[in-house]
């Protein structure tokens, strides 16, 4: 049965590639139109942690907090009121013959985001405690991997960094980049460090950072601060307006950050929902088109194999079987296919990982395609008589 199966399947090879390429094409088309609304989504999380009931976004071209000990120091002790003050901290690291770019990343930031990798993996709890501080390197990273060792210097001690994952080339992270007044939401929080040619830059967990000493500040251009539940809306303006004196640029409400953010982020998803919904029918309406064409224009080998003394049972199996070989053949060039669009995508800034990516959605989508095939490919070959399947007629 099974060189039966590969017999029906390089009769029609031209057909069978063609088709192949055709479920392949799609699938990659579905996955990367998925990825991209889960990077969207991804994207926005970490602000939708935070959960703040009260609170106020603030945009500036300088946070005043950037220098410790300045009379403009923006500092949650100072003011009663303020609860917290959410935003991303840097700093730069000593090695013995240069310095190195540090992004720090609090537990709302990591735990909610991830940043798109070319290997290795993203922060966890345990890392926090490990001996070894645990980072996350990007930029120019040709010379280091995963699991290598960098030796910084904090105050004449020698502290050990491991890479645990590598970023994507020319990848966004949560860092506001220079002045940004028209952005303030949360498409203007990412952007891709602006580091110079040759050099690397780190991520690491804020939490590892405090533990080790290293000295950090707020370069990210913006801070969300989160007030006390207790203050009235009055008293939460009255605030506001106390701290413009102190820094200064744009802001706005908390709730007024989400409600924008997230309409940007519905409208960019929806751009990409109608055409993952078209393209999964019309590949659900080509595999039915495709099995009842395949029965019809294989009914004369059908009946010889009736006639010969094979069972119905058998000539299905070699129908199915013949189908799953379209379907592995698809799958392989799905791989090809989707290794190829990373790197095409890495030359254009698009935000798509196959080794990284929707592996599961594919295994999924391919999981259907081959069961309904298969359930097309039955229904059509019970439809047919040995007679029918001599004649070429439906019964």
């Amino acid at each position: 049965m099974k060189k039966l199966a590969l017999f029906e399947f390089f009769r029609s090879i031209v057909k069978n590639v063609l088709i192949a390429l055709f479920l392949a094409a799609l699938c990659l088309l579905i996955t990367v139109l998925y990825s991209l609304t889960d990077y969207e989504y991804g994207k926005i999380a970490p602000f939708k942690s935070l959960d703040i009931k009260n609170g106020f976004f603030f945009g500036s071209n300088y946070i005043a907090d950037m220098q410790e000990g300045d009379d403009f120091q923006v500092n949650p002790e100072n003011y009663e009121g303020i609860e917290a003050v959410y935003k991303i901290n840097a700093g730069f690291l000593s090695t013995e013959t240069d310095s190195i770019q540090m992004y720090a990343y609090n537990r709302w930031v990591w735990d909610n985001w991830q940043g798109r990798l070319k290997s290795g993996s993203w922060f966890t709890e345990s890392g926090i405690d490990s001996e070894e501080i645990e980072i996350v390197i990007g930029g120019e990273t040709s010379e280091y991997s995963v699991g290598d060792l960098i030796y910084v210097i904090e105050k004449d001690n020698y502290i050990p960094l491991r890479i645990i994952g590598v970023l994507q080339d020319n990848t966004e992270i949560l860092y506001r980049e220079g002045y940004n007044y028209y952005e303030n939401n949360y498409q203007g929080m990412y952007s891709v460090p602006n580091v110079e040619e040759g050099k690397f830059f780190v991520l690491m967990q804020t939490e590892a950072a405090e533990k080790s000493e290293f000295s950090l500040y707020n370069p990210c251009m913006w801070e969300i601060w989160e007030y006390s539940d207790e203050l009235s809306e009055k008293e939460a303006e009255e605030l506001t307006n106390q701290l413009y004196v102190k820094v200064s640029g744009t802001g706005k409400t908390y709730d007024e950050f989400m409600a924008e953010s997230e309409e940007i982020s519905s409208r960019k998803v929806m751009t990409y929902v109608p055409t993952i919904v078209v393209s999964f029918i019309l590949v659900l309406a080509a595999l039915y088109c495709i099995a009842y064409v395949n029965v019809q224009n294989n009914s004369r080998y059908y009946s010889i194999y009736y006639l010969v003394g094979a069972s119905r049972k058998k000539c299905n199996i070699l129908a199915i079987s013949y189908m799953v070989i379209t379907v592995v053949l698809s799958v392989i060039m799905y791989v090809i296919l989707g290794v190829g669009f990373e790197a095409y995508a890495r030359t254009k800034n698009i935000m798509y990982s196959f080794v990284t990516g929707p592996k599961v959605l594919a295994g999924v989508l391919y999981l259907v395609f081959a069961v309904f095939l298969s359930v097309c490919l039955y229904m059509a070959m019970r439809k047919r008589t040995p007679l029918d399947m001599l004649r070429g007629q439906k019964k």
